[in-house]
């Protein structure tokens, strides 16, 4: 089977999941996923940092551990852009009449992009030193 490219496709699902819900929530704040929100725990901070949390498991899977250097920073390439984005997509949400935006929101975005992206990294990681030892045998 061919794991890239069912990786790539889950990044791609997810996205398409999550701008969906983004417009969703822009146009049909009344949609029925949301009416729910009162009872799960956390609220919308627990979705942001789950959805987004999957998205950066899923990117970075996609992707894998490259890194981008800023200064003397190594940080990893998906959970970057992604964090980029969000943070772009959180400020626009000032301008929408029926959004809004909180800083609680992008730090919940934040968490869970850098931990499931640094879960990524680490199963990433694992499953090359195991390919090496096999080749090693």
């Amino acid at each position: 089977m061919n794991y890239r490219f069912l990786r790539h496709f889950l990044a791609v699902l997810i996205i398409c999941v999550v701008t969906s819900l983004t417009l969703m929530a822009s146009l049909y704040p009344e949609f029925v996923i949301f009416q729910y929100l009162p009872y799960i725990p956390g609220r919308d901070k627990t979705m942001h940092f789950v959805f987004m949390g999957l998205l950066g498991f899923l990117v970075t899977m996609s992707v894998g551990n490259k890194v981008i250097q800023i200064g003397k920073w190594k940080l990893w390439k998906a959970a970057t852009i992604l964090s980029i984005l969000v943070t772009i997509d959180e400020f626009s949400q000032i301008f929408i009449p029926i959004r809004s935006f909180t800083f609680s929101d992008l730090a919940a975005n934040y968490a869970g992009i850098w931990l499931f992206s640094w879960l990524a990294i680490r199963l990433l990681t694992r499953a090359e030193a195991r390919s090496s030892d096999a080749e090693v045998v």
